[in-house]
C-alpha cells in the first residue's frame, strides 16, 4: 500500500489515475464475503487517497452461484447494511462474531464511501458504462475543455448512462 501511495502522489500531476477494485460478484451469494470485500474496498479508498470505482465483475455468471440472499441493487448501493447482518445471524458459525460483525457493518455504514457498479465483459455497453463512468472519476470527460462555466456544469449533470 505504502509504494501505490508515494508512486500516487508522484504521478498525480502528470497523470490522472482511477483506482478501479475488481470484486468477483460470487462474493454476493455468500454474506460475510460480501461484508469482506466491503471492508477491502473501503480500506482500499483510504489508502490509496485516488478516485476509485469498485466493480462487481463477472456478473453475468451470477446466477450460477445460486439464489442470493437479496436483489442486485442491495449488493450495488450498500445502503442499509442491517439486512446483511440479520443474514450473517443466520449462519451459526457466524454467531460468536456477531457484534463484530455489527460494529464493522456500521463502519462501512457510517463511512458511505462504499457502492459498485456491475461489470459483463461479454456486454459491450457494460464495458462501455464502465468506462464512461471511471473518465467521470477521474475528471477525463473534462480534458481539454476550455469553457464557461456554465459549459462545464452541463457536462456534469449530464448522466453517464
Amino acid at each position: 500500500m505504502r509504494a501505490a501511495r508515494e508512486f500516487s502522489s508522484r504521478v498525480s500531476d502528470s497523470l490522472k489515475l482511477t483506482a478501479v477494485h475488481l470484486v468477483d460478484a460470487h462474493l454476493c451469494s455468500d454474506s460475510g464475503k460480501y461484508a469482506s470485500a466491503l471492508l477491502l474496498s473501503l480500506s482500499t479508498m483510504l489508502h490509496l487517497k485516488l478516485p476509485h470505482v469498485n466493480v462487481l465483475s463477472k456478473i453475468d455468471l451470477i446466477k450460477n452461484y445460486g439464489k442470493l440472499d437479496f436483489n442486485l441493487d442491495f449488493y450495488t448501493d450498500v445502503q442499509d447494511l442491517s439486512y446483511l447482518q440479520y443474514s450473517l445471524d443466520q449462519d451459526p458459525r457466524a454467531a460468536k462474531y456477531r457484534k463484530l460483525t455489527e460494529e464493522l457493518c456500521e463502519v462501512i455504514e457510517n463511512f458511505g464511501l462504499v457502492d459498485f457498479t456491475t461489470l459483463d465483459i461479454q456486454d459491450k455497453e457494460s464495458v462501455g458504462n464502465l468506462v464512461k463512468l471511471i473518465d467521470k472519476t477521474n475528471g477525463y470527460i473534462f480534458a481539454g475543455i476550455e469553457g464557461s462555466v456554465t459549459e462545464l456544469s452541463k457536462i456534469t449533470v449530464r448522466p453517464t448512462d
